[in-house]
């Protein structure tokens, strides 16, 4: 028996031994292979993404992450966050009251995040590239490296890898999300054939396998993620579908978790986790969970999305259901589950005339201060600046395209 093989059996044995006290009996490797499939717009939650509206209750579920060479779980440091830079004092407004989610509002500055706009990649300092033709549904970074997703003429989403000219790599096929480190340093993915990958600075590393139709929601740890001993406390958390745990994968293999959550909305470097535990014909409730795993809040009034990028704040959806193309604007939350500021299309916010408000497509966080929303509305189609503050400016657009409901020009990288 070679050494690999005493540390496999030493892992094995110690999750069994960690499941038995959570109470959980540990999947196997093989009940977590399979074949990746649907689209998944990470950042969208329109065009038919209905958190309430989840036809799978899923069962109870725990995570941790776990190196190769450890039986103990890995607690990965809470990498540091640049400074936000300074708010602009014009664009101040009153916080703690509803505003008007419209574009008819003053311009604002350029994104300071990549964005694809169209077939063009458009990056923070101002410089662009041409990709492939096609319509582009997610999308990373890491220094002029570009992974983004392109919608197939057959239905089946393929992840580009692109150098700084536009070259493209042989696609991934399948690959509904992709996801990013938090420090920068590695993106992951799921392809169509389950196997779950990561891509640092020595390039593509087969992380595990996931189960068909599972969507990867957030990739934690400390990077390379590439199989070294530096990188060995990664770990990808997904999606995966039908009467199963909601999941995460490492390096030692997919790890069922313990929860009873319907759906994971998003997990931080810290532990922070976010998800739905339920959901009525008019309503869905949802918790924060810590470190330790103690109820944060819970709430059936919002739905949350993404934490923010040092971990202040949850952009969310300002009711508790979500249907249909759009929604009607943002919410952002601070860690107790109070609002902070948010804006809605009602029409009477802010005194804005009606038929001048927008609906949010789709939105990411583009530091730890605001958020990047893209819009849809009478005048096309838009990415506006929405501030904890409650500020709000309009800084692309207008595109109009000859379908309202088609996918939308805009794709943004969160962080």
């Amino acid at each position: 028996m070679s050494a690999y093989d005493n540390e496999e059996r030493a892992l094995a044995d110690a999750l069994r031994s960690q499941a038995t006290e959570a109470g959980l009996q540990p999947a196997s490797f093989e009940a977590v292979r399979g074949r990746a499939g649907a689209i998944r717009r990470r950042r969208a939650i329109g065009a038919g993404v209905g958190l309430a509206l989840a036809a799978a209750v899923l069962a109870p579920a725990a995570w941790m992450v776990v190196g190769p060479d450890s039986a103990e779980p890995l607690v990965a440091d809470n990498p540091s966050i640049e400074p936000s830079p300074t708010p602009d004092p014009t664009e101040s407004a009153e916080p703690g009251k509803a505003h008007s989610f419209t574009s008819q509002v003053p311009q604002g500055d350029a994104p300071r995040v990549a964005y694809i706009q169209g077939r063009t990649l458009h990056r923070p300092d101002g410089t662009s590239t041409d990709l492939l033709k096609g319509s582009y549904l997610d999308l990373a970074t890491l220094g002029k490296v570009t992974f983004a997703i392109r919608a197939g003429d057959d239905g089946t989403n393929q992840l580009y890898i692109f150098d700084e000219v536009g070259n493209a790599s042989e696609p991934y096929e399948g690959v509904n999300s992709v996801v990013k480190l938090a420090d920068g340093s590695a993106v992951g993915w799921i392809d169509g054939d389950g196997e779950v990958w990561t891509y640092g600075a020595t390039g593509p590393f087969s992380l595990g396998q996931a189960k068909p139709d599972s969507t990867a929601v957030a990739i934690v740890g400390l990077g390379p993620c590439d199989g070294s001993e530096e990188g060995s406390a990664c770990g990808l958390f997904y999606n995966q579908p039908g009467k199963n745990p909601v999941m995460n994968v490492s390096e030692a293999g997919p790890i069922p978790i313990d929860g009873g959550w319907i759906r994971l909305a998003d997990a931080t470097d810290s532990s922070l986790l976010v998800g739905q535990t339920s959901y009525t014909d008019d309503s869905s409730c949802h918790q924060l969970l810590d470190v330790n795993r103690v109820l944060v809040f819970e709430t059936c009034e919002r739905v949350p999305f993404q934490f923010s990028p040092g971990e202040t704040y949850l952009s969310a959806n300002p009711t508790s259901y979500l249907d249909g193309f759009a929604s009607p604007g943002l919410t952002i939350m601070d860690l107790e589950g109070e609002d902070v500021a948010w804006w809605t299309n009602d029409g009477q916010s802010d005194g804005q005339p009606d038929g001048q408000a927008d609906s949010l497509y789709a939105h990411a966080w583009e530091d730890e201060e605001h958020v990047l929303a893209v819009s849809t509305g009478p005048t096309g189609w838009h990415v506006l600046r929405l501030g904890v503050d409650g500020s709000i400016k309009k800084v692309l657009g207008p595109v109009a395209t000859d379908d309202p409901y088609a996918d939308a020009p805009y794709v943004l990288e969160g962080r």
